[in-house]
């Protein structure tokens, strides 16, 4: 469970910042699969923007691991382009916190997630975000 949500993940995303790779990395040696360098990849969904649908590719400082068969990947300082346009800054929040391996790790809080979404266009994780929000605050109330 994480965020109030039942999930079976193909993987895990962690995003943090180069330092939090790092630690990460040295916190979870064991179990690393590839060391962290810097990576650049095309995303397989395209944006939906003004009718549009420009690629969006990733940079970061990323790092991967294998905890029991289940694969973890962990970015620090994760830029995103959308098409032409210019690589954006490095993500820049103050983190929500979860568990991995009884291990405290920063993670991108969901309002952000949400945020990013719709400027991708990407209005179904929007959904499932708000859809899962509300499900948490219908119990905790």
């Amino acid at each position: 469970m994480l965020f109030g949500v039942n999930i079976e993940p193909a993987y895990i995303a962690v995003l943090t910042s180069a330092e939090g790779v790092e630690e990460i990395r040295t916190r979870l040696k064991s179990f690393e699969v590839e060391p962290p360098s810097i990576v650049e990849r095309e995303l397989a969904r395209k944006a939906e923007i003004d009718f549009k649908q420009p690629p969006v590719s990733i940079k970061s400082f990323a790092g991967r691991f294998n905890i029991d068969g289940q694969r973890l990947d962990v970015h620090g300082d994760l830029r995103i382009k959308v098409g032409e346009w210019d690589w954006g800054d490095p993500l820049d929040y103050e983190p929500e916190y979860v568990y991995v391996v009884g291990v405290k790790v920063p993670v991108v809080p969901l309002q952000l997630k949400t945020e990013l979404y719709m400027g991708l266009g990407w209005m179904d994780r929007v959904r499932k975000i708000n859809e899962a929000n509300a499900r948490r605050h219908h119990k905790i109330g």
